[in-house]
């Protein structure tokens, strides 16, 4: 077995770690994306107390599902565990989430 290759998942089944962490990083990416953008779009509506984190959650809960569909619901391809999928970068995006969730709320509402 070569260096470049890791043992994952079933017996036999090989996966590339530069392929997966490109997709964690992708995932990253996306997550940070979809946060900001539900943050300023929470911040607008006025959204606040509990409702701004289930925002988040959906947020966070549709960005998994879309990459959910994406990879054909196999998730052992493209990623070391199922886990990752849901997991992968949600503290991030909760700090980018209340960032802009705060700065919008208090141009929209408070200036």
């Amino acid at each position: 077995m070569s260096k470049d290759m890791a043992k994952q998942g079933e017996p036999g089944e090989l996966h590339n770690p530069e392929a997966i962490a490109h997709n964690n990083r992708a995932i990253f990416f996306c997550r940070i994306i979809v946060a900001s953008v539900a943050g300023s779009a929470a911040g607008i509506l006025g959204v606040t107390g509990l409702g701004g984190f289930i925002f988040y959650a959906a947020a966070s809960a549709l960005v998994s599902l879309l990459v959910l569909h994406r990879t054909g619901y196999n998730t052992s391809k493209y990623f070391t565990s199922p886990s990752a999928l849901w997991t992968e970068a949600v503290g991030q995006g909760l700090l980018s989430y209340v960032l802009f969730w705060t700065l919008f709320y208090g141009f929209a509402y408070i200036f």
